[in-house]
């Protein structure tokens, strides 16, 4: 592998004789990544849920709150942050990020109450996983592919899916030893995966020699490989948020956020409720992870070739679909049946789709800007959901309210997605 640093006239590096496009060194630290932040937070953060609950008797509201108010740091801070990664690219953001995200591991372990937990884990989470995890790596792969962005950012963003595989492990060393073992041992291993990580990324190929796709010549296309136009296209941040595309697309991933964020935090209480143990759980969302690789790749390829709006509506139905399963399951085998279809939903239409059509109709130039600025809407959901499903089972000892509330925001967003219609940019830029 050479190193992209260097100008070069679009050479690829080699990997065991095999030139290798750089993107693709970048799609595959963005997966490893989003694996170990599946595993560490997205859906690791639920086998921590009742023991949190235990240690600093709370309700599991309480809880929910912690990590609602930690996971919008993306909305926060992505206004800002998108416009320095546009600017400066991943790199010295990703190494700040790393650092934050594991001080909140380390530190948070070593918390002996609920509020200094609080004061520890939410800002350092909230500013950690939005500036070392998820945007600043996604960013540099929506610019390093044009052409196959589509498959590229589901390639990228299997890892997300993939942490579940390593709920089982979190759950283990828990039970092994204690929360804050495991705790601190993620916060390391933050330390010791994020930093090569960090090292690997590259802002756009145009300041290597190189143009996206690993193609001979700047791109000249329009949506899909069968739809050429003259030009890319590339909207400023101003004429996006004139466009109903932009507000409806923060719509979807708003009420999808409402469903995701909640069974990220309540799926292994969900599953104890049911009567099954917290290993059964964790081996469920191993099991949830074995389903979205195959998925997220197999309408990646499709999202290249299908429109992708229409893919993501249908998607967001099985959503829908899943909860019924969920709300009505009384056996094992039904709890396998909701999480194989959900897993089919949320690998094919989660982060990955949204980051791929906003590259597809506003272009690579205020990529991260953009998209930074939609995450704001993601805001009530991420916030409310959680919480709202926490209390309301600290209110009534079930979750049937909060299935309710998940299959109306699963079709609204099946609604918002299919209300979205391309944006047109009179005078294209290349």
């Amino acid at each position: 592998m050479i190193d992209p640093s260097r100008p070069s006239t679009g050479r690829r590096p080699s990997f065991f004789g095999r030139r290798v496009f750089y993107g693709w060194w970048i799609v595959a630290g963005t997966a490893v990544l989003g694996t170990l932040s599946g595993g560490a937070y997205i859906h690791g953060f639920t086998a921590f849920v009742l023991p949190l609950t235990e240690e600093f008797d709370v309700g599991r509201g309480t809880i929910s709150l912690v990590f609602s108010l930690a996971s919008i740091g993306e909305a926060i801070w992505g206004p800002i942050l998108g416009m320095l990664i546009d600017r400066h690219g991943a790199r010295r953001l990703m190494v700040v990020g790393v650092t934050l995200m594991g001080l909140a591991f380390v530190l948070g372990s070593m918390a002996q109450s609920m509020l200094v937990f609080f004061l520890i884990f939410v800002p350092l989470v909230s500013i950690g996983m939005s500036m070392g995890m998820f945007a600043p790596p996604a960013a540099s792969v929506g610019n390093w592919f044009v052409r196959r962005r589509g498959l590229a950012m589901a390639i990228a963003m299997t890892g997300f899916g993939l942490g579940g595989l390593l709920v089982p492990l979190v759950r283990y060393l828990i039970d092994a030893y204690d929360w804050r073992f495991a705790a601190a041992a993620i916060g390391v291993t933050i330390w010791i995966v994020g930093y090569p990580i960090a090292a690997l990324m590259r802002h756009r190929p145009e300041q290597y020699g190189m143009f996206p796709d690993g193609a001979s010549a700047p791109p000249a296309m329009g949506p899909s490989p069968r739809t050429p136009v003259v030009g890319e296209i590339d909207f400023t941040v101003r004429e996006a948020l004139s466009t109903r595309a932009f507000w409806l697309l923060g719509a979807w991933f708003g009420f999808r956020m409402v469903i995701v964020a909640s069974l990220g935090v309540h799926f292994i209480p969900i599953i104890e409720d049911a009567g099954y143990s917290a290993a059964t759980g964790a081996t469920l969302l191993s099991f949830f992870a074995i389903v979205t690789l195959p998925a997220r790749l197999f309408f990646g390829y499709l999202a290249d070739r299908l429109p992708k709006t229409l893919l993501a509506a249908g998607l967001s139905s099985l959503i829908a679909v899943a909860i019924v399963v969920l709300a009505t399951a009384d056996s094992l085998w039904q709890l396998y049946l909701f999480v194989a279809i959900y897993a089919v939903a949320w690998g094919g239409s989660g982060a990955s789709m949204i980051m791929a059509i906003r590259g597809e109709y506003f272009g690579r130039r205020n990529f991260a800007t953009i998209a930074g600025l939609g995450s704001i809407m993601i805001v009530p959901g991420t916030v409310l959901g959680p919480t709202f499903t926490g209390f309301s089972y600290d209110r009534t000892g079930s979750y049937d309210l909060a299935f309710y509330t998940f299959i109306v925001a699963a079709l609204l967003s099946v609604v918002m997605m299919l209300l979205v219609r391309r944006p047109v940019l009179t005078q294209p830029r290349r």
